[in-house]
């Protein structure tokens, strides 16, 4: 399945590809599905950046004392999408996080 968005700078781009991505790796059913998500930018600086922010989105997911109003979102989003309970978003987040 491709999903292709597009907007202009500074309209959350990121963000919401972030948010896809960790759809993705924590609704599947192994650790490491990670492996099978493509994620394309159009430079290496936008690529660093978004995978920087998956990293701390998971890290933040999977801590839930270090989340703050930016990853409320998120993860207020993420429960929504993926009907999970906030145990097993952080429980998913912190294993994702480790296999990566």
């Amino acid at each position: 399945m491709f999903k292709i968005y597009k907007s202009s700078a500074r309209s959350g781009k990121t963000f919401t590809l972030v948010k896809e991505y960790l759809k993705l790796a924590l609704q599947a059913n192994s650790d490491v599905a990670f492996r099978r998500i493509l994620a394309t930018t159009f430079t290496n600086k936008a690529a660093n950046e978004m995978k920087g922010r998956v990293l701390e989105a998971l890290a933040l997911l999977a801590t839930p004392e270090l989340v703050g109003s930016k990853s409320n979102i998120l993860k207020t989003l993420l429960l929504a999408e993926l009907s999970v309970s906030e145990s097993e978003l952080q429980q998913k987040s912190h294993h994702v996080l480790r296999a990566i």
